[in-house]
């Protein structure tokens, strides 16, 4: 029988925001004991203070409940009325009410409270603070106090329950999947289910919108404030003349929008090239939004597929900021490429010029079309990705000749010398050993160190979308089957983040190492974006190496522990444009710190001067010893956990060296990646996805390959897919 959680009462309990701790209790029998730490509205912050670990489920309103948090010995979590929790390996527990413990006896017999809140609230992780969300995490985070978090799906959900940005219930982490239709409610919980319409939003003084596919009046059904923003600019890669290049500048005309919006189409110089990217770049008056992603701007792409995000928000410069940074200077080299018109081309340079980028969590990496050389040899696609990689602190030696992956959505025509040679040693790249003195290596040879993530012909028949699911994964027969390509291929599984069902149009590479049973995989780095696997995309070179070509336009973003760590110790970790708090700065104003001119010195140097220079400017709080990226796992927190020196200690003895060079103090930061690491091979009879061929059978939906159902166009944000007709 579980534990119940009254809802919090101010007779009962006193709750006031300045009122004493109060000790609450449950029967010792059951092995937990917990305290009141603060109040905060129908929730109260708990602490468990007993001798054993507490399961937390919130009411979901149908009588039915989820797992919403698992509170440790010492760690603590917020906790809605209406929850239940179970003590860990109990069997059986006594039906209670959680009270003060000078009112226990006088509420053992009232029952349960009339009117008690029903409404469901996630737990909590650690981290907790009054005024919720990514503004309470700026104030103090995981690392910064207890060693422990208790897991939510929602690491703000009570924190903010009084607050309008949508952002305010999403874990401070970086990199975010886009919420899915028709998958289990858990699986777009906190970080696993944001929106356009969680970012595009809010009083946007300007807003840049680029991708390849654009269906402007569902991203305004989507993001309607897009609407009112006084000044726009859409960067599209529609073909000419076609349809969706035509309708999109029929939109600009039926909202309105003809006098303030301007189309752009990039040129490509080179056949068969693409403009590809997908980002938004936003003004508000606090800041600066820089959202990359994966996903076309159309209906079934944000809706019914698995997609990844990142974003971050970036103050206006102040005097303690340094002049540039890397991450400015890296996208304003690609903006640049664009070729945008005169009064956009200036407005991206102003916007750029006057943002603080220094404690940017991640590094752009873009690709332009031309044939590059000399010193632009190294300046775009995978000898960017190379050259980045190849400049970071080192890794723990573990990482040696660690296994690669390469999961994407659409497959050109490779041949095995690109993708076993210079495109697989450009994943490779990176340090290791003391002071950073030796290669992290080639990983094995052939498709036992590069894993190819693609889906099966099954997953996409019995996927949310069925065959049409597979127009959007546009890997050729004649591409997708060849002979060499065929020992690398790993189905796409999804379970890891529950989308099953939900095909991948995310893209994604990483490099990783597998963890002892039970335990999650460890990640060295991890690119998410708009890069498919291909030459167009990433780059190949030519004349015995000495220039490079590349097709497309291409953006994604590179996450590595240092720019976490970085971002993680800055004065600006949480900073908001949509918040309606203080700027942090004037938070943190007085505070020791290195000058501006040691930040401008450190502009071009490592991502670890980077991290101690720039990033850590006046005010910034001591960064964790270690940054470590784990993939996380259903009902594991998703919000950064410090492993304790102890779970270290054991790991050496044990023999387990997975936390590499700092087991002790290490701050493991979970990434939602959906499929498994390793991934898992394809099945006996098993066939490579391609999106030309004639499959045979029914998909899920009841429609044979030549008649799919759904459209790319035309659709709504309030509709349903069922309602979507080709078009």
């Amino acid at each position: 029988m579980p534990l119940f959680l009254r809802g919090p009462s101010e007779d009962a309990l006193n709750f006031r925001l300045t009122c004493e701790w109060h000790a609450l209790s449950l029967p010792r029998a059951a092995g937990a004991r917990l305290r009141l730490l603060d109040a905060l509205g129908d929730a109260a912050l708990l602490e468990n203070t007993g001798d054993a670990a507490l399961l937390v489920e919130a009411e979901q309103g149908t009588g039915d409940y989820v797992l919403t948090s698992f509170l440790a010995q010492g760690e603590t979590g917020v906790i809605g009325g209406g929850s239940r929790l179970y003590v860990e390996g109990q069997q059986t527990a006594t039906l209670h009410h959680i009270t003060a413990m000078e009112d226990a006896a006088a509420a053992a017999a009232a029952g349960p409270e009339e009117g008690s809140s029903k409404r469901p609230l996630p737990g909590s992780p650690a981290e907790p603070k009054p005024g919720g969300g990514k503004r309470a995490r700026h104030a103090g985070g995981a690392e910064a106090g207890r060693s422990g978090s208790a897991t939510g799906a929602d690491a703000a959900s009570a924190a903010a329950a009084g607050s309008d940005d949508p952002l305010d219930r999403v874990p401070d982490a970086p990199m975010h999947l886009m919420r899915v239709r028709g998958i289990p409610s858990w699986a777009n919980e906190g970080f696993l289910g944001v929106t356009l319409s969680d970012l595009v939003c809010g009083p946007m003084r300007w807003v840049l919108a680029s991708n390849y596919m654009m269906d402007l009046g569902w991203l305004l059904s989507a993001c309607p404030d897009l609407a009112h923003v006084p000044r726009m600019v859409l960067v599209h890669g529609e073909h000419a003349g076609g349809f969706p290049a035509l309708k999109l500048a029929k939109d600009i005309k039926a909202a309105g929008l003809g006098g303030r919006c301007i189309l752009h189409a990039p040129p490509l110089p080179i056949q068969f090239g693409t403009h590809h990217s997908k980002f938004f770049l936003l003004e508000y008056e606090r800041g600066c939004r820089v959202i990359i992603f994966t996903a076309n701007a159309i209906y079934p792409d944000c809706n019914n597929k698995s997609q990844g995000l990142w974003w971050q928000d970036f103050p206006p410069k102040d005097e303690q900021a340094p002049k540039t940074s890397l991450f400015e200077q890296e996208l304003a080299a690609y903006m640049a490429e664009l070729r945008l018109p005169p009064s956009a081309g200036a407005a991206v340079r102003a916007l750029l010029a006057g943002h603080d980028f220094s404690a940017a969590r991640g590094h752009i990496i873009g690709s332009v079309p031309g044939y590059h050389t000399g010193p632009a040899l190294h300046k775009w696609g995978h000898l960017r990705l190379r050259a980045t990689l190849n400049r970071e602190p080192p890794w723990p030696e573990a990482f040696r000749a660690a296994p690669l992956v390469a999961q994407y959505s659409s497959l050109g025509s490779l041949d095995e010398a690109w993708l076993s040679g210079e495109f697989r040693a450009s994943l490779a790249a990176g340090r290791c050993g003391e002071g950073g003195s030796e290669r992290l290596g080639m990983p094995a040879s052939g498709h036992a160190g590069l894993q190819l993530v693609w889906p099966t012909v099954d997953e996409v028949q019995n996927s949310l979308e069925g065959w049409a699911a597979g127009r959007s994964i546009p890997g050729p027969a004649k591409n997708v089957q060849k002979p060499f390509l065929q020992p690398y291929y790993r189905r796409w599984g999804g379970e890891e983040c529950g989308r099953q069902r939900a095909m991948p149009h995310v893209k994604s590479y990483l490099r990783y190492r597998s963890a002892g049973e039970g335990q999650a995989a460890e990640v060295a780095w991890l690119l998410v974006g708009s890069h498919n696997l291909s030459k167009a995309a990433w780059g190949a070179l030519q004349k015995q190496g000495s220039q490079f070509m590349v097709r497309s336009y291409e953006l994604s973003v590179l996450l590595t522990p240092a720019t976490e760590a970085a971002y993680r110790s800055s004065r600006w970790r949480g900073f908001s444009c949509t918040s309606g708090q203080a700027l942090p700065s004037a938070q943190h104003a007085g505070a020791a710190g290195s000058t501006a001119a040691d930040a401008d010195a450190a502009v071009g140097a490592t991502a670890k001067t980077e991290a101690a220079g720039q990033a850590a400017g006046p005010g910034a709080r001591p960064g964790p010893a270690s940054v470590q990226f784990v993939q996380w796992r259903r009902g594991e927190p998703q919000e950064a956990v410090v492993v304790p020196a102890a779970v270290g200690d054991a790991a050496r003895q044990a023999g387990d060296d997975r936390t590499g060079a700092a087991a002790e103090g290490a701050l493991h930061v979970p990434l939602p990646i959906p499929y498994r690491l390793p991934p898992e091979r394809y099945s006996a009879g098993a066939k490579a996805w391609a999106v030309d061929s004639d499959w045979p059978g029914v998909d899920s939906l009841g429609r044979t390959r030549d008649n799919p159902f759904g459209a790319f166009y035309g659709l709504l944000e309030q509709m349903e897919w069922a309602d979507a007709e080709p078009r």
